[in-house]
């Protein structure tokens, strides 16, 4: 059997069968080689015969595969998915192009497992050691000055490095308490964390690759359930203070320019409730995911540097008070997952994967 005969072989196959287990084709068009030199001299239905059997051979084990799972699937077609959850962690890792989830919590059990989404498909990571947590106070972000992506969690208090195949631990400091806040600060080149410290007041912390270090800016904001977001020239921070303001609770804006906290004075605020944000550089602006308080209904804001603006897309995704928000730059699109896996083209949210449409 000549060359051009076995891959046309293959190519029928993966065709019209599927993709055959990683190393087969090398191990069959070997086997075929091997006998076609042991029957050099046989006639041409023998060969015929050999390749006919080795076929079906592989397309036997290859349904087998399927069935059991083991099967990868063509390319662009479903494949397995992160179960339903919330809580759960996510950010982009632009080095190797993947979205990054991990944990968060099912029917009220903690999950550690490690999800990537590389644009078309979920891939389940199984790396040899995990983070733990029982709480779904965690947040991640990206470390582009160590190539990592960083997560911090609560119960217990850890923090995380992934480098793309294995977590790596980091410190173990109980450095907060309650709802967290995390970005990375291009001003400072440094990840930090925000959340209330063990006395309960707020804490701002910078990540040096092994531990936390406190960070004392002037004016630091006192604020509850707080996003934080680079706003394409300065750090934003929303979320509402831990007490009254004129008699009611407000929502509140800040912005930190690397060493001090400044409180803006937008014309329209944020609706009180529960915040998810990332930075569009695509459109310029900051986009939040709001769960408000009063409705429990979401809605989708936007910062544009200087004032707020509520849109109205066509399709909103579902209410959830532990939604994540990224920006995914191979895809152009601020990504949210909650609910499924939506995204934000600057006017309407589309549903990706998982959900309901």
């Amino acid at each position: 059997m000549d060359e051009d005969m076995r891959d046309e072989l293959f190519h029928y196959f993966e065709r019209d069968i599927g993709q055959p287990p990683g190393g087969a084709r090398e191990r069959v068009l070997a086997g075929l080689r091997g006998a076609a030199a042991r029957d050099r001299g046989r006639p041409v239905q023998s060969l015929a015969g050999v390749a006919a059997a080795v076929l079906m051979v592989l397309v036997a084990g290859t349904l087998l595969l399927s069935r059991a799972g083991g099967q990868p699937r063509p390319a662009g077609s479903p494949a397995a998915a992160p179960p339903p959850r919330s809580g759960a962690a996510v950010a982009y890792d632009p080095v190797r192009g993947d979205l990054v989830l991990f944990g968060g919590t099912a029917n009220g059990v903690a999950l550690a497992d490690t999800w990537t989404w590389d644009g078309h498909r979920w891939n389940r990571r199984r790396p040899p050691v995990v983070p733990w947590t029982s709480s779904t106070d965690q947040a991640m972000t990206y470390d582009p000055v160590r190539e990592v992506v960083v997560r911090y969690g609560q119960q217990p208090s850890s923090t995380w490095s992934w480098d793309g195949g294995i977590w790596t631990q980091g410190s173990l400091s109980a450095i907060t308490q309650g709802p967290i806040a995390m970005a990375f600060d291009p001003a400072l080149s440094a990840v930090l964390l925000y959340g209330a410290g063990a006395s309960g007041a707020r804490q701002l912390y910078r990540w040096d690759g092994l531990v936390w270090t406190p960070v004392s800016p002037a004016g630091l904001p006192d604020l509850d359930g707080a996003a934080m977001a680079w706003d394409g020239s300065r750090l934003l921070l929303v979320g509402s203070p831990a007490r009254q303001v004129g008699g009611q609770f407000v929502t509140e804006t800040w912005a930190w320019d690397g060493a001090t906290w400044t409180q803006l004075g937008p014309a329209v605020r944020l609706p009180m409730g529960t915040y998810a944000a990332a930075y569009d550089p695509a459109n310029h602006t900051v986009v939040v995911l709001v769960v408000t308080a009063d409705t429990q209904s979401s809605e989708t804001w936007v910062w544009d540097g200087s004032s707020w603006r509520k849109e109205h897309p066509a399709h909103q995704p579902p209410a959830g008070r532990n939604a994540a928000v990224t920006y995914d730059a191979r895809a152009n699109r601020v990504v949210l997952y909650g609910g499924g896996l939506w995204t934000w083209s600057g006017t309407d949210w589309t549903l990706v994967e998982g959900g309901a449409r």
